[in-house]
C-alpha cells in the first residue's frame, strides 16, 4: 500500500509541474505575440515584393526551400 501511495504522488506532483510548465508556454507565447504585433503595427509596410508572410517566415526558420 506505501509503494502504491508513493508512486501516485510522483505521479501527482509530475502532473502538477506538467501543468505549470504548459501554463509558463502559453504567457511566453501570448506575450511574443503582443510583442509581434506591436512591432508589426510600429514598422511601416513595405512594398509587397519586401514584405515577408508568416509563412515564409515559418520556413526560413525551418530551413524549407518551398515557401
Amino acid at each position: 500500500m506505501k509503494q502504491t501511495l508513493t508512486s501516485w504522488r510522483v505521479i501527482q506532483a509530475q502532473q502538477d509541474m506538467a501543468r505549470q510548465n504548459a501554463r509558463q508556454a502559453l504567457l511566453v507565447i501570448q506575450q511574443r505575440r503582443r510583442e509581434q504585433a506591436e512591432s508589426d503595427a510600429f514598422l511601416p509596410l513595405q512594398g509587397r515584393e519586401g514584405q515577408r508572410t508568416r509563412s515564409t517566415r515559418l520556413s526560413s526558420q525551418t530551413g524549407s526551400g518551398d515557401s
